[in-house]
């Protein structure tokens, strides 16, 4: 994962507060599930903190894990929107993920949508376009 989303700051932003136990549930949240075979796991924490003497660490541990899952899931999220026109105007759709093929987009809204002129890719990460693409038809 990126050191920025990993940093004291951010972690202080979005749980309120920091130490070592929500930093530790902060980095297990954004690790996502966990896959053994062909299932997805939810993690979990130390098993030290489950005894009855640290339900502190193990509170503190939820919280970062908590809020980690949360900012994984609105600010990491990976889309594509695109828009393309037609004479009934524009054409929209969204994607997850990053993993699109462009050209099979492109001929899918020729195709049923009957679209012309150019077609736009913005990719978001979280709720921030970070890559823009015209492709001409």
């Amino acid at each position: 994962m990126d050191a920025k989303h990993t940093s004291v700051e951010v972690i202080q932003r979005e749980v309120g507060r920091w130490n070592t136990d929500i930093a530790l549930g902060w980095e297990t949240g954004l690790q996502g599930k966990k896959r053994i075979g062909n299932r997805l796991y939810e993690r979990h924490p130390p098993d030290h903190f489950l005894e009855p003497q640290n339900h502190a660490r193990y509170t503190d541990w939820l919280r970062g894990y908590e809020k980690a899952t949360q900012y994984r899931r609105f600010e990491l999220r990976r889309e594509v929107h695109y828009v393309g026109e037609n004479e009934s105007g524009p054409v929209k759709g969204v994607y997850q993920g990053w993993g699109i093929k462009r050209g099979s987009i492109v001929s899918r809204l020729i195709d049923k949508h009957g679209c012309y002129g150019d077609v736009y890719f913005y990719y978001f990460e979280g709720t921030k376009i970070v890559r823009t693409v015209k492709c001409g038809i």
